[in-house]
């Protein structure tokens, strides 16, 4: 006779023992991913090679804070394959089913162990990602690309030095160049101010800047008082364009903290600005922790049946074919929604629900074929 109790502290055992090699495989499979990123953006750029060691890796160090939540997915994946061959292997699959402990039960505890690792990556990244991946995007312009007209302090707004002109600016939408909010300072030889000049809204037309509903004020030695005007439209001598501030934009807003996201769609909501880029960036912020839960649905099917055969590297290809498909298809629902096809919490959530349904009759087949 067996005890409900006593029945109950084996399930508990082996639950813990069987989350227990999935969280190693999970850890294990993710530091290699992050190497693996590491090798692969090291080779792809020959900036590297021409800086010193200590450079590149303080700023990978930097760079590991917007990384790390977006490589949980495809290591949950991996960990899901890896983990289920290794009880399959050791016959420990078959021990546990015949003691009773459901398929279902095991895949519950592989998805309930990927979220909350999931969870606990984006809190962290999100904590650290203001702050370190600023300092790694100024190393890699200033430090390792020698772009010595870069200039990055964020505080509330972006600002730009280049020359003697200093810009600051409330907003930048990237995608129709125009600046919100902008504020231009003149400096002299000895960084004196000796203009100023303001205007709601700065477009970029016919390869010029030009300034809209502004007021200029000039400071002239001679005289005792600032010159002031008022002005529809003005050229201004920006001589950088649009790709120059786009480092200081939609690079790193692709980013950034889910508080400055709201941040910035608050600020450019007030400025009238455009607000679609960095909604669709805040939702697909939020529908990656589903994401996660969705590749280890899809894994689950072909690493808990497929073991009985050869072709457990043949299943590793396909679930990151469908997982590569499964970017290309969120990169592209991402792209409808900056661009105002969609609004931008469908263009973040529907490529997960459309992929769930695939993932469901996967599973639904595989069941078929393999009663478990």
């Amino acid at each position: 006779m067996v005890w409900p109790g006593r029945n109950m502290n084996y399930f508990k055992t082996l639950d813990l023992y069987f989350v227990k090699v999935f969280l190693s495989f999970l850890v294990a499979c993710y530091f290699s991913l992050i190497l693996l990123y590491f090798l692969a953006s090291f080779v792809s750029d020959p900036y590297y090679l021409k800086t010193s060691f200590v450079t590149v890796l303080k700023y990978y160090v930097y760079l590991l804070a917007p990384i790390i939540y977006f490589l949980v997915a495809p290591a949950s994946l991996l960990a899901t394959l890896f983990s289920f061959s290794y009880f399959s292997k050791n016959y420990e699959l078959i021990a546990m089913q015949a003691s009773g402990l459901s398929s279902y039960r095991l895949f519950g505890l592989v998805a309930c162990a990927s979220l909350v690792f999931g969870i606990i990556m984006f809190f962290v990244s999100d904590r650290f990602i203001e702050k370190y991946f600023k300092k790694a995007i100024y190393i890699k312009q200033v430090e390792i690309q020698k772009n010595t007209n870069f200039s990055f302090v964020q505080t509330d707004k972006v600002w730009y030095r280049t020359g003697n002109k200093v810009f600051n600016i409330d907003s930048f939408d990237p995608q129709n160049n125009v600046f919100y909010g902008l504020t231009l300072y003149t400096l002299d030889g000895n960084f004196n101010l000796t203009e100023r000049l303001q205007a709601s809204i700065c477009i970029y037309k016919n390869g010029q800047w030009v300034a809209i509903d502004g007021q200029k004020i000039e400071i002239i030695a001679t005289e005792r008082f600032p010159k002031v005007s008022q002005f529809k439209e003005m050229i201004l001598p920006i001589q950088e364009v649009p790709d120059d501030f786009k480092i200081l934009s939609k690079s790193k807003y692709s980013y950034f903290s889910a508080r400055e996201l709201k941040e910035i769609v608050r600020k450019h909501k007030k400025l009238g600005a455009p607000t679609r880029y960095y909604e669709t960036q805040l939702h697909t912020k939020y529908s990656y922790i589903f994401t996660i839960l969705l590749t280890v649905f899809l894994a689950i099917p072909f690493a808990f049946t497929e073991f009985r055969k050869s072709s457990y590297a043949y299943n590793i290809i396909i679930c990151f074919a469908a997982s590569g498909v499964f970017w290309f298809v969120q990169t592209s629902f991402a792209n409808w929604g900056s661009s105002g096809i969609l609004y931008p919490m469908l263009a973040a959530w529907i490529p997960n629900f459309i992929f769930i349904i695939i993932a469901v009759f996967v599973f639904w087949k595989k069941r078929q074929e393999w009663q478990f």
